[in-house]
């Protein structure tokens, strides 16, 4: 289940909120080993028509899990990337 688990929905006045996830799923590695990773974040846009740009922030929780024979292992870390920042078009600036 990769690509975008929801459309873009209204978070506020100038605001977006996405949520996306990327992973392969479970994957058989051997007869008695499997693996599933999964990234699920929040994409956030934020337009600033003044300013003439829409910045975008990025927040995740990625998840590992391992099952080898009978035994589940597995790690959940979270992050965030650095700000983007990228221009308005032309036709959403202010007059």
């Amino acid at each position: 289940m990769a690509g975008v688990a929801e459309g873009a929905v209204a978070d506020g006045e100038n605001r977006t909120r996405q949520k996306l996830v990327d992973g392969d799923g479970i994957v058989r590695v051997g007869a008695q080993k499997a693996r599933y990773q999964a990234r699920v974040g929040n994409q956030f846009r934020v337009t600033d028509r003044q300013k003439g740009v829409i910045e975008t922030t990025f927040s995740y929780e990625d998840t590992t899990l391992e099952c080898q024979g009978g035994e589940l292992t597995g790690s959940v870390t979270s992050g965030y990337m650095l700000p983007g920042v990228e221009q308005l078009p032309e036709a959403a600036k202010p007059q």
